[in-house]
C-alpha cells in the first residue's frame, strides 16, 4: 500500500498508527516535501474515480484564490500541483485503488480487498 501523508494532520497521523498496529506494509509519500506532478495527481484522481475538485481540500486558506471558480479538470490537477496543501489526505492506494481515508473504515474496505 501506499499512503500520501502529511505530518501535521491528525487523521493522517493516525492512519499510520493504525497501519503499524495492524502489521499492514505500506509506503509513505510526504506529498508537502515532494510535489506530486500533474501526472501523479491525474493519475490519483482516475484511481479515486472521481473529480480534481473533490481532491481539493476547499476550507484551506491556499484555496481562497480560486473559491467561486469554475475551472476544468486539468485547471484544478494544475490547482493541486502548485498548491499540495490542498489535496485531500490521507489518500491510500492498494492494486490500483485509492481512497480517501476519512472515514478509516475505507481504508480498512481497501485492506481487505
Amino acid at each position: 500500500m501506499i499512503v500520501y501523508h502529511n505530518n501535521s494532520c491528525s487523521k493522517s497521523c493516525a492512519l499510520i498508527e493504525l497501519l503499524n498496529k495492524e502489521n499492514q506494509p505500506f509506503q509513505t509519500i510526504d506529498y508537502l516535501n515532494a510535489p506530486l506532478t500533474v501526472d501523479q495527481v491525474t493519475e490519483l484522481v482516475k484511481m479515486l474515480g472521481g473529480e480534481p475538485l473533490a481532491l481539493i481540500r476547499q476550507k484551506e486558506e491556499a484555496f481562497t484564490p480560486y473559491k467561486g471558480k469554475e475551472l476544468t479538470d486539468k485547471e484544478w490537477i494544475e490547482v493541486i500541483v502548485k498548491h499540495p496543501i490542498l489535496l485531500q489526505r490521507p489518500i491510500v492506494i492498494k492494486e490500483g485503488v485509492a481512497v480517501v481515508g476519512r472515514p478509516i473504515e475505507k481504508v480498512y474496505e481497501l485492506m481487505n480487498r
